[in-house]
């Protein structure tokens, strides 16, 4: 319900109540009428209230119930309206994002670490928008600036921005799920109740009118919102889809969601709603019912188009089909989004052989094997929760590599174990963690201990005049990077190596040997050694925790010798011991 049409509908039933009460019937307007009237045969007598208010007559509306009935006795009758088209979901309140947690959670310092969250991800969100328009946003010197920036390019959303409107949605909901989530952990469940009871105004007078889908004005049934909660079921935590996080008491949800107030430029709205769930048999239906859609595309699997990219096709249907293999074997599980495994095989699977399904799917079982093993030796007892597979649009942290994220209970507390999946052909000694761009490596967004842009630019002017061969570029810049990464203090190498390899749980497949192995990069202990030039005089190479753990940095272009100069990239290889 548009919060216009609402409050039109709030006017018209204080109207239509206020005449009824004088024995005045005005039908004129069918849905306040019939609400008025229900008003009066089941929450207070006409004879019995002495007057009626709308939150238009209160000193401050937003903050007052639609309607407050004042009875004869000096007691007092609060109630929400909400009209509702069919049978629709009802939006109960948008709290702001600003201050949710702090009013509804009670948490101050929950709200000051969101609205950072928000603001840093918001500049970013504008940021990525004038880039897709080639313009620089160093040029503006605030926020306000870029937003107006914005409005004028882009008046409304288009399929070339949604990426980075659902890129960033999907952040505010990530970041609010783990923080109720630290919250819950920490203090139980009493302040997650009382948001769930506060947001879901279950301690007072809600009455919902439902309108025809086609006849706007014509009622089809007034009735009380007065959800039963069982206060035997726990309270919980959960994610939906891409952009809902909730609270859920048994079958009743309290859904959060963050959308735009409008244009691409506009401020953040934070949408609540009722939600019912499907009880834990109905789940497990669902569930085998996914399976077997899904089972229904590798029956009807046939390659049918060849890919340059071969590699990107055959890690995307790596995930789906290792989602798959997780879900069949995990069917009391809850999805956050059942739909994205189907549509990421529906899309990749055309470009791989029938062959190469078939050894995914055998080699999936193997690695899912080694995933259980290694959840069980970390956490000994556990329950799985939900689970989730993430778009690559959505990733928006880069220490979170994560392809798929499995929520569990450990010892009465939520835990996240976030996977990163990776499908190679062939067993090997080493897996590619980054690709970095060269110009980035000793930035803010890896060592930070300094800048390339200048030695590039050097490189390729040589290049260009045949100063220097492709080999001679290679190594010198290599050499560069060495010489920085020598001199570096520790912090700066423990950053840039956390910012290569992330902070997620590795699950690596190798398919056509049908074997597979679970890597969790440990904590990076001792001091860190770095050896320029070695393997060869195109490598550094960066080894911790006595020598165990390594990461290998190559320089190399990113195209081949024939198309002449090109971007200078990193390949990044972090050592496996299978």
């Amino acid at each position: 319900m548009s919060r216009q049409i609402g409050d039109k509908h709030v006017l018209a039933v204080s109207r239509c109540l206020k005449k009824l009460i004088k024995g005045i019937r005005d039908e004129s307007n069918e849905l306040a009428f019939e609400t008025a009237s229900f008003i009066l045969r089941e929450v207070a007598n006409s004879t019995d209230i002495n007057t009626v208010k709308s939150k238009f007559d209160m000193e401050v509306p937003d903050k007052s119930p639609d309607l407050e009935l004042i009875l004869k006795d000096g007691n007092k009758r609060k109630i929400n309206l909400f009209l509702v088209k069919g049978n629709g979901q009802i939006q109960i309140k948008n709290p702001g994002a600003r201050s949710v947690f702090s009013t509804y959670l009670l948490s101050e310092n929950m709200q000051l670490k969101f609205n950072e969250f928000m603001d840093v991800n918001y500049k970013n969100y504008l940021e990525e928008l004038l880039f897709s328009a080639n313009i620089d946003s160093k040029i503006y010197t605030n926020v306000s600036e870029m937003r107006k920036e914005v409005k004028n390019i882009y008046p409304k959303f288009t399929d070339d921005i949604n990426p980075s409107r659902e890129r960033f949605l999907n952040s505010l909901r990530e970041f609010s799920y783990e923080l109720l989530k630290n919250a819950y952990n920490e203090s139980g469940q009493k302040d997650i109740k009382h948001a769930f009871n506060a947001l879901l105004l279950l301690e007072d007078i809600n009455i919902i009118t439902r309108y025809k889908e086609k006849i706007k004005n014509e009622c089809s049934g007034v009735s009380f919102f007065n959800p039963q909660i069982d206060e035997n079921h726990p309270v919980k935590i959960y994610k939906k889809g891409q952009n809902k996080v909730g609270i859920r008491i048994g079958s009743l949800g309290l859904s959060l969601r963050f959308k735009f107030e409008s244009s691409p430029a506009s401020s953040i709205k934070l949408v609540s709603s009722a939600e019912n769930f499907i009880n834990d048999k109905e789940n497990r239906r669902l569930n085998i019912n996914n399976v077997h859609s899904f089972e229904k595309l590798l029956n009807k699997h046939k390659k049918k188009v060849e890919l340059s990219n071969m590699s990107n096709a055959v890690g995307k249907c790596h995930e789906a089909i290792f989602y798959y293999i997780f879900l069949k074997k995990n069917l009391d599980i809850s999805q956050v989004d059942e739909k994205i495994f189907q549509k990421m095989f529906a899309k990749y699977s055309p470009a791989l052989s029938e062959m190469q399904i078939h050894w995914l799917i055998n080699s999936v079982e193997s690695s899912y094997k080694k995933l259980i093993e290694f959840l069980c030796g970390k956490y000994v007892e556990f329950v799985f929760d939900s689970v989730q597979l993430v778009p690559d649009s959505y990733i928006s942290d880069p220490l979170d590599a994560s392809d798929m994220k499995i929520i569990m209970k450990v010892a009465g507390k939520y835990v996240t174990e976030s996977i990163s999946l990776k499908a190679l052909r062939r067993v090997q000694k080493s897996t590619t963690v980054k690709n970095a761009g060269m110009g980035t490596i000793l930035g803010p967004q890896y060592f930070d201990i300094g800048d390339l842009k200048n030695e590039i630019n050097d490189s390729k002017a040589k290049y260009l005049a045949n100063e220097k061969t492709h080999m001679e570029i290679l190594q010198s810049m290599s050499s560069k990077i060495g010489d920085a990464l020598g001199q570096a203090p520790q912090e700066k190498l423990l950053k840039g190596i956390q910012s290569m390899l992330g902070n997620c749980t590795l699950v690596i497949t190798f398919y056509e040997a049908n074997k597979g192995v679970v890597l969790q990069h440990g904590n990076i202990n001792g001091k860190i050694k770095v050896f320029k030039s070695k393997p060869t005089l195109i490598q550094n190479t960066l080894t911790w925790n006595n020598d165990t753990e390594q990461l290998s940095i190559r320089a190399k272009f990113s195209k081949g010798k024939s198309y002449g100069w090109s971007p200078l990239k990193l390949a990044c290889d972090y050592q496996i011991e299978i």
